[in-house]
Parts: structure tokens; sequence; C-alpha cells
């Protein structure tokens, strides 16, 4: 069943899991770490689950975090106060470093029960249009909605991007990008251009070709 729910003020297109498991409260966006240098650090990033026990995420992270097959600690946010309540285990799965995003698989595909939706594959994005990134905020431990506008579409060359009047910020990483006509993610979380200060995302077309890489387009396309 595809519905929408309010979220601080702000609709984002979701889909309920009809799951066993006790998923209620639970908001799709995540926050992962995972162990790096044999343990002695942790790098924390953002995500968002588009599909049964798939994270999308950034690539970049993955690197730090040891590669595919690295395991990763998934901290759950609440619908109400979007702070960690739970927490979940996965592994990185499959990523691109060139665009920039990739997969998380959790141990247990059902152990989240919403999944916020992807934009369909070949939707335009413009100059001008409205979209929201997230912002975790570190003093406060929780994550809120970011309003931003598209500057620029595919200004560099290489893989398609997003860059956005929104500026992500040391741990932000991997969030989604969400088209605020669409209530739909187009993007992933990638960098910051310092000069301009400019937020830049991975677009939607790199995005598709990894779940076709990873043979998950059908699984993701089914949450529609």
């Amino acid at each position: 069943m595809i519905y929408q729910r309010m979220t601080r003020a702000i609709v984002f297109g979701l889909v309920a899991f009809p799951v066993a498991a006790a998923t209620a409260g639970d908001l799709g966006f995540v926050r992962v770490e995972a162990k790096i240098e044999q343990g002695r650090a942790i790098v924390a990033f953002n995500g968002a689950q588009i599909g049964r026990g798939l994270i999308l995420t950034c690539a970049h992270c993955f690197q730090s975090a040891g590669g595919r097959g690295a395991p990763v600690t998934v901290q759950v946010l609440a619908e109400g106060t979007w702070k960690p309540h739970r927490t979940v285990t996965g592994k990185v799965w499959c990523y691109d470093p060139k665009a920039d995003c990739g997969l998380i698989r959790l141990d247990d595909p059902d152990a989240i029960g919403t999944a916020y939706v992807l934009a369909p594959r070949g939707t335009k994005v413009e100059t001008g249009q409205i979209v929201y990134a997230l912002r975790w905020r570190h003093a406060s431990q929780d994550m809120s909605a970011l309003r931003g506008q598209i500057t620029r579409v595919n200004p560099f060359l290489g893989p398609p991007t997003i860059e956005t009047t929104t500026t992500p910020q040391p741990g932000e990483s991997g969030g989604p990008l969400i088209l605020a006509e669409r209530r739909q993610i187009v993007g992933v979380t990638s960098a910051l251009h310092l000069e301009l200060q400019r937020g830049i995302y991975c677009g939607l077309e790199p995005i598709y070709d990894l779940l076709d890489e990873c043979g998950q387009t059908a699984l993701v396309e089914a949450m529609r």
C-alpha cells in the first residue's frame, strides 16, 4: 500500500511493508556507522531504504569502511523524533565509486518497515526546482529536512550530478535528495562545492545503473 505521511510539515513518498517485525514508528531514513582501520575509528553517514532491506547511500564512505561485504550498523530513526531509536545490521553490497552511489543489504530484509520511493527512471530535474536534503544535527543527535533549490544539472564532466543551494556538512554524505513536487528521491548526497557553497548530488541515472548491475531494479520499482 502506497501512502503519504506528514513528517515535520514535509510530505514524503512512503511505502509501508506488511511485515511481522515490530517496526511501528520507524522512519525510512537511516544513520549508518561502519568501523574503519581495524575498528579504531568509525565513519558515519546517512541513507534511505528504497526497497525491502535495501539502503541507498553514497560510495565514498564504503571505501573507508572496507569495501564490499564490510559490516555496518544501521541506526533506525523514529518517525516522530527523527532520532535513532534502535539498530539493525547490514553489509556493504555494491557501489559505484565514480558516480558515488551505493547500496547496503540489511541482514534481515524486514528489519525496517518503511521505504521511500525512488523517482521513476527518466524523471527530469531542472534548474529552479525545490528539493529537500537531510541535515544531521550532531548536538541533538537527530535529523531534519533542509529545503533548497536546484541550481545546475550535470555541471561537471562524468556521471550525472545535481547541484543545489543546500550545503552538506561532514557526516551527511549518503542522504537522499528529494524532489519536492514529486515527493520522491532523485539523488544521493555526495559533496560540498566549497568555492560556490553548493551541494553536489549523484543523479538518478547512475542510481538506476547500479540497481540494474545488482539486479534490484524490479524490487525498487515495485515500491511505487
